[in-house]
């Protein structure tokens, strides 16, 4: 299986992490099942109103050090800042997804290009 993070060596191309099963986070490479329950972590913090972070609990869960765990949230798009000692999360809410990650924009109701324009055109006979 691999370990479940590691830092990531230079000359990795994010398309060769993914196709072996790691996510290009920051600097390191985190295997995408671990950071999926590292995700389901966060979202139940967040869920529950908690934002102290069990540090140590995170960073054993995500195979770090817990140094290298503020930057590895921070790369999730979640905002977390020092508090006396403990790392907390700003807010519950993550970033804005990026720009370019947009769908694209449906048909609009006037488009008689629609497959739907013709049941438009039943419904709307006498």
């Amino acid at each position: 299986m691999g370990r479940p993070s590691l830092i990531r060596p230079p000359g990795v191309s994010a398309a060769f992490a993914e196709a072996i099963g790691y996510r290009c986070l920051g600097d390191r490479l985190i295997r995408v099942d671990t950071l999926e329950r590292l995700l389901g972590r966060l979202r139940a913090l967040c869920a529950a109103g908690i934002m102290l972070l069990p540090e140590r609990d995170m960073a054993h869960l995500a195979a770090c050090d817990v140094t290298a765990l503020g930057p590895l949230i921070a790369a999730l798009g979640y905002q977390t800042e020092r508090k006396d000692g403990a790392l907390h999360l700003v807010t519950g809410q993550r970033r804005p997804a990026r720009q370019g990650a947009r769908r694209p924009s449906r048909q609009t109701a006037d488009d008689n290009s629609s497959p739907f324009a013709a049941l438009r055109a039943l419904r709307q006979a006498p």
